[in-house]
């Protein structure tokens, strides 16, 4: 299982093309400052085997991945305020995220006498985002950025990877599957074998 799905949640990751970010901050010394980020995209991406694991439990069996690391580099971030003194600046930052964890739970169903795996929950969280950005012209709306844009890439990475591995759970479900009907005989012997088949015999056809 691990070896089907630690797989599939790399590729899924690495092909992240995260939308442009836009949105504001309402600042009581400031007033409302829009800001934009974009070309957020993944450049790279660690995950340690050492940190994949298999649980059990009631719900199902779950696959996890713990200390997810990846980066967003040369992405592009501008910002106006709306009020005076109109302030307004962009330039490019790098991000590296840290403390990634994403998992994917599994569950067994069936069809008649055979078993067949159904995907039922997948979660991703990312623990923090330590940016690096050009500093800004004003010192107060530099702090203010770092804490901003970190929040906001961290949410949409987040919402991002959850989006595109329930897009794709389609191609999971039936590679785990043929996983499961490849070993079915050897862990579930006697439910193959009394498993119902479309052979006719001798006593169907009244001989």
């Amino acid at each position: 299982l691990k070896s089907t799905v630690i797989p599939w949640v790399r590729d899924q990751l690495l092909s992240l093309d995260i939308p442009p970010i836009e949105s504001y901050k309402d600042v009581p010394w400031a007033g409302r400052v829009n800001y934009r980020l974009s070309k957020l995209i993944f450049a790279g991406l660690v995950i340690h085997p050492s940190c994949v694991g298999v649980a059990t439990s009631a719900d199902g069996i779950t696959v996890y991945v713990r200390d997810i690391e990846a980066t967003v580099n040369g992405f592009l971030w501008e910002y106006a305020q709306e009020s005076f003194p109109y302030l307004a600046d962009e330039g490019s930052a790098s991000s590296d995220i840290v403390g990634g964890t994403a998992s994917l739970t599994v569950n067994i169903a069936y069809e008649g006498l055979l078993p067949f795996v159904v995907i039922e929950n997948i979660t991703c969280k990312f623990e923090r985002l330590d940016m690096s950005v050009a500093e800004s012209k004003i010192s107060w709306v530099y702090n203010a950025l770092l804490t901003w844009f970190s929040e906001q890439i961290r949410m949409a990475v987040e919402q991002t990877i959850l989006d595109i591995l329930n897009t794709h759970l389609g191609p999971l479900s039936e590679k785990i599957n043929e996983l499961l009907r490849l070993y079915l005989p050897q862990v579930f012997p006697d439910i193959t074998k009394t498993a119902p088949t479309n052979e006719t015999t001798t006593e169907d056809k009244g001989e």
